[in-house]
Formats: structure tokens, C-alpha cells, sequence
């Protein structure tokens, strides 16, 4: 029995080996539905966590437009904003205006990005 020994362990390691392998074969159609529908929730769940719209008020104080960037100042706080071109101006005929309105109080509505502290305009008011 001695001789077969390492040759029947070395049988036993294969058979092992071999049963692990298979399992990390692509999913049955089954846990492919599954997986689909957890897909869906995280989405939904995913849109349930987008950034309210949030707002501030304070004193416009400067505006980048090359990097399409404006600073807003509160009592104690200055707030920096980047603009896309979907921002909706109020006020002025449009974003390049603010420039001559630096000083001018706003009321600028934002989304806050929910990982970094960039805050995207989504409206800015001229008062």
C-alpha cells in the first residue's frame, strides 16, 4: 500500500483542485438575474443619493471665466462654484455679465458633489 500512497494523494489534491476550479465558471442564468436586479436597485438607490439643490446668499466676489469659476462671500464664509454651460443666469444676459457684477449680492442654487467639496451652480440670481 506504501507505493500507491503519494500517488493516491497526489489523485486526492487533483480531484480537489479541479472541483475548485469549476465553481469559478460563469454564473448560471439564474444568479445572472439576480445579479441584474442587485444592478438596478444600486441604481435606483444610486438616484435616491443624488445632491439635493441646495442654496446661498451673499456677496459675489470674484469670477473666473476662463476656468469657469465664481467665489461667493457670506457673513464668514467664501463659497467657490464652478459653472457648467447648462448654469441659468438671473439678472444679467448671462454668465460673462457677472463679471461687472462682482460686490452685487446673489442667491446662487447649487448642487454640492457628494465625494469632494465642489459645488457645481445650477442658478444664479442677480439681485
Amino acid at each position: 500500500m506504501r507505493p500507491f500512497q503519494p500517488l493516491l494523494t497526489a489523485a486526492c489534491v487533483a480531484c480537489v483542485v479541479m472541483l475548485g476550479c469549476g465553481r469559478s465558471e460563469q454564473p448560471t442564468a439564474g444568479a445572472q438575474e439576480q445579479t441584474d436586479g442587485q444592478a438596478e436597485q444600486a441604481a435606483a438607490e444610486t438616484s435616491d443619493r443624488e445632491p439635493r439643490v441646495q442654496s446661498i446668499v451673499g456677496e459675489l466676489r470674484t469670477v473666473d471665466l476662463d476656468n469657469r469659476l465664481f467665489t461667493v462671500v457670506t457673513n464668514s464664509e467664501l463659497y467657490l462654484f464652478e459653472f457648467p454651460d447648462a448654469t441659468e443666469v438671473v439678472g444679467t444676459p448671462n454668465v460673462r455679465g457677472l463679471t461687472g457684477n462682482t460686490g452685487d449680492r446673489v442667491t446662487v442654487l447649487y448642487r454640492p458633489h457628494p465625494i469632494t467639496s465642489t459645488k457645481t451652480a445650477v442658478r444664479i440670481e442677480v439681485q
